[in-house]
């Protein structure tokens, strides 16, 4: 008797350590319902006032523009209208302390969030189009960065040369460089404790030096940050790296990039995909939107990067930012090859074959060969994300039959691959956004084939599928 008295109160302790926090903050929701709701109601009129922000600026925009960004407008003002209301009636309900506690507070927090992730959307929409001037009031960090795009565009547009980001060699000389494993790039510790890696771009002729060395200072004008405190920023806002500037020699050049304060330790992407996976569902989700957000800010920048691919991709652990559950701060490097939009495209073919796995068979073949587009770098970060999606690198020789394929039969192996193994390791959701990259070409991303060639049009499309759809994805 004595014992099962004595395991009737082990099995109470049990039950009472496992659902404890459970029935705490189910007895404070109910007692804190009231005040709850009125931070709720709040906030939601707060978002009602920027919408309605919203609402006036589209007054102001081309009737393009207008069709663009009504549907988001309205599902946000539905949503808070709908907010308030279920609000209201939670007050007058002689049960709604109990209904908030027991789940509509959680519901209704989720439509908070939709919310926010809408407004977030549309700034970036905003950012897209253009219309920086007419930009309501948003958080200060979007306000920020569109700052940084402003000055970038004015500068390329005037050819501004200052500063001059020409950096003395012995600049580079003074300080001890290692490899950065499966990447292209070398990192070292600067003289002020932040850590660089450089990339290296040589010539071979006197015409390919001139126009590859105006390609690098039209990208280290683009990518520099003129303030010392702007660095971290926007290297965490946009995650793209931070140029300071490049050091030409006899040969060739090296660009020079910053990463964020507080890095102990720089791997690419690529490396970290070859060790075992460790990383949670939520930790590999976070890594794909941040690679994501990093692909779009590059063409809100009005750059193609044209070489995204995992090594090209930096993780920068222990930083200010230490996302990713352990995976770091990710940064989009490896500019060297990008050029603007506006700017020719080189129609000559790339023999590179370990860049070939993330290129569009269209961009690999017989010259001439099309223009490099948004879209291209867009297939080619639908072959990352199957790659963190897989957890795999794709260069490796566990992929030889992709390897030995013929360019025109990628596409449709990887989206086999995706179709296949995605389900089970990412879920649907993340799985019809790496088809949905893979044929960005082919027009994923528009209603009409003749918006294929409207960079604004794939760009709101991107947002919409890509960053919208990833966002979306709860665990």
């Amino acid at each position: 008797m004595a014992l099962a008295t004595t395991l009737e109160i082990v099995s109470l302790v049990e039950l009472s350590v496992k659902y404890g926090e459970v029935i705490k903050t189910f007895i404070h929701d109910v007692r804190h319902s009231d005040e709850d709701q009125d931070d709720m109601l709040l906030d939601v009129s707060g978002r009602l006032k920027v919408i309605k922000l919203h609402d006036d600026m589209l007054q102001k925009l081309p009737q393009s523009d207008v069709e663009a960004l009504t549907d988001r407008m309205k599902r946000m003002k539905k949503s808070a209208e709908e907010l308030v209301e279920l609000t209201k009636k939670l007050r007058t309900n002689q049960y709604g302390a109990l209904n908030w506690a027991t789940g509509k507070k959680r519901k209704l927090q989720k439509t908070v969030d939709t919310i926010l992730n809408d407004q977030g959307s549309w700034a970036l929409e905003l950012i897209l189009l253009g219309v920086y001037s007419n930009l309501p009031v948003v958080d200060g960090d979007t306000k920020r960065i569109v700052a940084f795009i402003e000055s970038s565009l004015k500068n390329r547009q005037t050819l501004d040369p200052q500063p001059n980001l020409e950096l003395p060699p012995d600049r580079l000389r003074m300080l001890e460089w290692t490899t950065v494993e499966c990447s292209n790039f070398e990192t070292a510790i600067s003289q002020n404790g932040n850590h660089l890696i450089t990339e290296t771009h040589e010539w071979e002729s006197q015409r390919d030096k001139e126009s590859t060395l105006g390609r690098i200072r039209e990208v280290a004008m683009t990518f520099h940050a003129s303030e010392v405190d702007d660095c971290n920023f926007q290297s965490i806002k946009a995650n793209i790296a931070q140029c300071l500037g490049y050091v030409p020699f006899a040969k060739g050049a090296r660009m020079v990039f910053e990463l964020p304060g507080g890095t102990r330790e720089v791997m690419s992407l690529r490396q970290l995909l070859t060790m075992e996976n460790t990383h949670s569902l939520n930790a590999r989700l976070e890594l794909a939107r941040s690679l994501s957000t990093a692909v779009f800010f590059t063409h809100a920048y009005q750059y193609v990067h044209k070489n995204i691919r995992s090594a090209n991709i930096v993780l920068c652990q222990g930083s200010t930012r230490n996302l990713h559950n352990g995976i770091g701060q990710v940064i989009l490097a490896g500019f060297g090859d990008s050029r603007a939009v506006s700017k020719l495209s080189s129609q000559r073919e790339d023999m590179r074959h370990e860049y070939d796995i993330y290129r569009h068979p269209s961009r690999i073949g017989p010259e001439p060969l099309p223009k490099y587009t948004f879209v291209h770098d867009v297939y080619s970060l639908g072959v990352c994300l199957l790659e963190i999606g897989l957890w795999t690198d794709m260069l490796d020789e566990d992929w030889k039959e992709l390897h030995d394929a013929h360019p025109r039969e990628r596409p449709g192996m990887l989206k086999s691959y995706a179709e296949e193994f995605l389900p089970v390791e990412m879920g649907t959701a993340y799985r019809d956004i790496v088809l949905d990259c893979l044929g960005g070409v082919e027009g994923s991303f528009v209603d009409a084939v003749e918006q294929a060639r409207d960079g604004r049009q794939v760009g709101m499309g991107y947002i919409k599928v890509v960053l919208d759809g990833l966002g979306a994805i709860a665990v």
